[in-house]
């Protein structure tokens, strides 16, 4: 099977049962994805089974049918994963000669959409603002910006967003009262947008303090920075902490590591990756690489089960370390004892690589004499005060 029908088997569009849809496309020879949210983001393999959506948190794992096509898919996010079954194949772009007809097909039809707006405006306004439909108030909104009438846009669009909340639907409101942290969060969104903010901080202060949901503690910090209530979204981030929400001990500890607070920071990069923050865990796989190979692995290790990426990566490094550590002590070879010192110049102590250099020069390996070399002579022009640019 060719790459192009690899690609092709994996191309579809994939729903779920609410409705959800996932589109992967198949452009240029990549696969993109697009989703309400994400829009067209390219998709590429890892290595591990896995697909990584560029530009986002996301990734993806594809279930093969014995026929080799796709059949379903697994949408894996750092708070929750979802699955979705294939619906229809979607097949390479269209050519450029579809596109151009395709261009002037929509052009054709935007000038006659300009002209009903332009005609149907000023009822849709009135229906509007008697209490219309979302959908009405939306349409009319569109219609006075394409029309250049902005204020006119600005009040429609506030409009709509009281009607949208008047009719926000029973189920949610009472999946909120039930304990859904996600429709709460949904909730305290609509009061946002009628300007309740109030009513909105109270949902967010249960989601966050009560249910310990993560999202609406970090959508609530971020609303009390919006509203220049930063002492405020640092206490957020930091109660919510003691309450077992990870994404707060996270954030807390990154304040404190911004003041210089490096230990106290440490306590809570560690409270985070326990309550399963794998950004914590690699954060602390960093700070102990210095000091704790092992105790960095360990972290490293947790924080790749988490689908951290540059876990993974300085993760397969450190355990190249060990491999190679084992054979310069071992084995006395030259290669690995060079290897084990190219580790420690970019993650460690220079002096203790500099030792490691010698070692493996004295065990024959030329490419780290070089090294050696060098660096004695940069220490002897150091000391006689010449320019060492040159060298």
């Amino acid at each position: 099977m060719s790459s192009d029908e690899r690609l092709k088997a994996l191309a579809g569009v994939y729903k779920q049962n609410d409705g959800n849809t996932f589109v992967i496309l198949l452009q240029s020879n990549s696969l993109h994805l697009k989703t309400n949210e994400i829009h067209g983001e390219k998709i590429k393999a890892r290595g591990d089974g896995l697909y990584d959506v560029e530009n986002t948190k996301a990734k993806i794992k594809f279930h093969m049918g014995p026929n080799g096509i796709a059949h379903s898919i697994t949408f894996y996010l750092p708070d929750r994963q979802t699955v979705a079954t294939r619906d229809m194949p979607v097949l390479k772009e269209k050519s450029i000669g579809e596109k151009f007809k395709e261009l002037g097909i929509a052009a054709i039809v935007f000038f006659a959409l300009l002209g009903v707006f332009f005609i149907s405006y000023s009822p849709m306004k009135s229906a509007c603002l008697n209490g219309g439909s979302p959908i009405i108030c939306r349409t009319a909104s569109i219609s006075a910006r394409i029309l250049g009438r902005i204020e006119d846009s600005q009040s429609l669009a506030a409009q709509e967003s009281r009607q949208s909340y008047n009719q926000t639907s029973e189920e949610i409101k009472e999946s909120c009262q039930s304990g859904d942290p996600r429709a709460c969060l949904d909730q305290a969104k609509s009061y946002i947008r009628i300007n309740d903010i109030k009513e909105a901080k109270k949902l967010l202060e249960n989601g966050c303090f009560t249910i310990k949901h993560g999202p609406s503690c970090q959508y609530w910090r971020d609303l009390s920075v919006e509203q220049g209530e930063v002492e405020q979204a640092d206490q957020i981030m930091k109660k919510s902490c003691e309450f077992g929400v990870s994404i707060g001990c996270y954030e807390w500890a990154w304040k404190l590591k911004k003041k210089g607070a490096s230990g106290e920071s440490t306590t809570f990069f560690d409270k985070a990756c326990e309550l399963g923050e794998e950004k914590s865990c690699y954060e602390l796989g960093l700070h102990h690489l210095k000091f704790n190979r092992q105790r960095s692995l360990d972290y490293l290790t947790k924080s790749c089960k988490g689908y951290h990426r540059q876990a993974c990566d300085l993760k397969e490094k450190v355990e190249k370390y060990f491999e190679h550590k084992g054979k310069c002590e071992k084995q006395s070879d030259g290669q690995s004892c060079f290897l084990m010192a190219s580790f420690e110049q970019d993650y460690g102590q220079k002096t203790l690589a500099f030792e490691q250099y010698k070692k493996a020069c004295d065990m024959g390996y030329r490419l780290a004499c070089n090294i050696v070399e060098r660096k004695i002579k940069i220490d002897e022009m150091k000391e006689r005060g010449n320019r060492i640019d040159t060298i």
